[in-house]
């Protein structure tokens, strides 16, 4: 009974000083909390309406994601089943995008190909009659087309450069704009794209990928532990995407890696698979590996792929789809430092470095000006961790890290607090 009693409080202790540890911190000011863009999605999509509306009076949401603004979703009821015409108007009020939707009383339709800062005519068209719509855009930023390829009737050219996609028709009109995002081109069955992440781990590579439609609606996002290298295709159902050591095929129902080939990076430019083959090749070079016993070939390369341009016809297959997203995988931890910082003795950061500091759902962005040697630390009861930051913007993961941490920076020889606080 003694020994229960015994084992009872020292369970007690435990848990009490577990609390202490993650409550017991220094400073008053949380972090700035980034805005998760599946959260903001699933806020926004409580707009996304049909019931109440008709089709004289459509609910009209242009840029329905805050990510695609040359986009809309024209949602609405009708008493019969029916087709939906849809008719883009091009800026001489002529029929330029036409698409017809399936039979339905209730109606969410896609609408792409607007025109930057211009008032679309969008004629929508059902048994019960006609309504012609005013969809009224923002301007986009300045986009040179230079790509050089005109589409064919009904379609698109689409380009993908370091920072953002673009679109454009016959005319070299920009039609489909999505920023942030980039990659080469994947198109899936369902009309969707496999892209990167729009978070950055370097200027080479992302935290993954998402499979995202022209809307800008994320399904799912990818994250890798090694960083997503810009070049995808797919095996079968699955997604083979490089990243910065390995080809992983990640399995898009589950997120699970269900295979990894090692490979150098050689500065790859294009990634196919045909036949059990997986194809990686650069200006150069040509490596095929054999998924079913991993042997490797080099070839020298003799056609030249451009993955980053796409004709795509962006009606085919057209839809929308109400779905919750969701998001696999974790960034890998990230390294601690080695050095030792005692924190007993510190000064106020005040201005100094410029530094900034944000918390995204899985890791800490740490940014500034830091001429002198600087460590970043995160402190708590009976537990610090100590980072070294090697560049800007650093990256401080949350694998490993539980509870709210001081922050204190370490520049030279001095030592400041921050008063800011992040909590994992």
């Amino acid at each position: 009974m003694k020994k229960i009693i015994i084992l009872i409080i020292l369970i007690i202790f435990i848990v009490i000083i577990s609390i202490i540890g993650y409550f017991s911190i220094s400073a008053k000011e949380s972090v700035q909390l980034a805005g998760d863009p599946l959260e903001s999605q699933a806020t926004l999509e409580k707009e996304i309406n049909a019931y109440g509306f008709s089709l004289d009076n459509p609910n009209v949401i242009v840029n329905p994601y805050n990510n695609s603004p040359l986009t809309a979703i024209i949602a609405f009821t009708t008493e019969e089943t029916t087709e939906v015409k849809v008719t883009i108007l091009d800026q001489n009020n002529n029929p330029n995008l036409t698409h017809t939707y399936e039979e339905n009383t209730i109606h969410y339709l896609p609408i792409y190909g607007l025109y930057s800062n211009y008032e679309n005519k969008v004629v929508i068209e059902t048994k019960e009659g006609q309504k012609t719509l005013t969809l009224t855009t923002d301007e986009i930023p300045p986009i040179e087309v230079s790509s050089g390829i005109t589409p064919n009737d009904g379609e698109f050219v689409f380009v993908s450069t370091d920072n953002y996609l673009y679109a454009y028709d016959q005319t070299q009109s920009i039609r489909w704009y999505l920023p942030n995002y980039t990659g080469n081109i994947t198109l899936l069955d369902n009309n969707h794209l496999i892209l990167g992440s729009n978070r950055l781990i370097d200027e080479f590579s992302r935290t993954g990928v998402v499979e995202i439609d022209f809307l800008g609606k994320i399904y799912y996002e990818y994250t890798l532990e090694d960083g997503y290298a810009n070049l995808s295709t797919l095996k079968d159902n699955n997604i083979l995407a490089l990243s910065d050591s390995n080809i992983l095929e990640i399995d898009r129902q589950n997120g699970n890696i269900v295979n990894k080939y090692p490979v150098e990076n050689d500065n790859w430019q294009h990634l196919s698979y045909h036949n059990q083959i997986i194809t990686i090749s650069n200006t150069e070079n040509s490596l095929n590996i054999n998924t079913e016993n991993n042997e490797k070939s080099t070839t020298s390369v003799e056609n030249s792929n451009n993955d980053y341009i796409k004709n795509i016809n962006i009606y085919q297959n057209a839809h929308y789809r109400q779905v919750k997203s969701v998001r696999f995988g974790q960034n890998k931890e990230t390294p601690t430092s080695e050095k030792s910082i005692a924190i007993l003795n510190y000064q106020d950061l005040g201005d100094k470095f410029n530094l900034q500091l944000t918390q995204e759902h899985d890791r800490l962005v740490v940014s500034g000006e830091f001429e002198e040697e600087t460590y970043i630390i995160l402190d708590k009861f009976l537990g610090k961790r100590i980072y070294k930051i090697t560049n800007t913007p650093y990256y401080i993961n949350n694998n490993g890290l539980s509870g709210k941490y001081s922050i204190y920076i370490k520049s030279g020889d001095h030592l400041y607090k921050t008063n800011k606080y992040v909590n994992f």
